[in-house]
């Protein structure tokens, strides 16, 4: 009995000071604090940290999950950018480059083409003279083919208007001069016949020039443009046949042709008849027709010396 109640006296004189510590305790805690720490307790139990060592498990689970679905999701653009690209090998998408010598003959090639396109000749070529507006100034010489007995030669001279291309108006003048020979001798003495005395001087003409036609030939390694025209017209002869100085009327009719040399040069050929009548002296006073044709040769000389070119 002693014992029981010493070990009570020794249990009540533990608990009263842990009674009054702990009372002491209990009135220093802040019990808003216990109520704000619980919710958050509660939250940290509800998002898995238990024990207070941050073991953050629902997060870990969430995150797994989060990875596993981009994962997932990339996968998929993999595939349908896979799916949707054209099935290119690496050496198809690298730029084919021929071989060196394909190359170099390619080159070439562009080279001979662009050579060929700036010197060649064009089809077409533009007049190397235009006689529009332009005078015509022309020396020329001729000799007479159709008289066997009384053959003449001379200069001459013809001054030209091109009013158009194909159109011009001159004026031409010509002397003439016998070239002697034994024919009119043995005719008269062997045939004894007795030929008509014709002795032309001097003719002036009034030519009427038409160019029907235009062209262009090849002399060796040059191109040149002619043109051939067509020259008629009424003129004049002074004979001395029967009487000093008398006036014939006189009309012809020729076929000529022009060679461009440059922008104002041209060899002018043409054959040309002229048509009088003439009264020789050992004649009886009758009259004689003449058929004078002669073959003419000039240079043409177009002024003023260039020309502006219209297509």
């Amino acid at each position: 009995m002693r014992v029981h109640c010493f070990l009570a006296a020794l249990f009540a004189a533990l608990l009263i000071p842990l009674g009054a510590s702990a009372q002491t305790a209990f009135e220093g805690l802040d019990l808003s604090s216990l109520s704000s720490e619980q919710p958050a307790a509660e939250d940290s139990a509800s998002s898995g940290d238990f024990g207070g060592f941050g073991l953050d498990l629902k997060g870990d689970e969430s995150g797994d999950k989060g990875a596993s679905s981009a994962k997932s999701s990339e996968a998929a653009a993999s595939a349908s950018s896979e799916a949707s690209a054209p099935m290119f090998t690496q050496d198809e998408d690298k730029p084919k480059t021929p071989p060196p010598a394909e190359m170099q003959a390619l080159e070439g090639r562009l080279k001979e083409i662009e050579l060929t396109a700036d010197d060649r000749v064009k089809s077409v070529q533009p007049r190397s003279f235009m006689k529009k507006g332009r005078f015509e100034l022309m020396p020329e010489i001729f000799v007479t083919m159709n008289d066997a007995y009384f053959p003449k030669y001379g200069p001459g001279l013809r001054l030209a208007y091109h009013i158009h291309e194909s159109l011009g108006i001159a004026i031409r003048g010509s002397q003439y001069n016998v070239i002697p020979n034994d024919n009119v001798r043995l005719a008269k003495r062997q045939l004894r016949s007795q030929l008509p005395d014709v002795q032309p001087k001097w003719s002036v003409a009034l030519d009427f020039l038409w160019s029907p036609f235009y062209g262009k030939s090849k002399l060796g390694n040059a191109i040149r443009h002619f043109d051939i025209y067509v020259v008629g017209g009424l003129g004049t002869v002074i004979s001395e046949s029967f009487d000093d100085n008398s006036l014939l009327l006189s009309t012809h009719l020729g076929l000529g042709s022009r060679f461009s040399l440059n922008d104002f040069l041209a060899l002018d050929l043409s054959l040309i008849e002229t048509v009088y009548t003439d009264t020789p002296a050992n004649n009886g006073g009758k009259g004689v027709v003449q058929h004078l044709l002669s073959i003419n040769l000039g240079l043409s000389i177009f002024i003023p010396f260039s020309f502006e070119y219209k297509e």
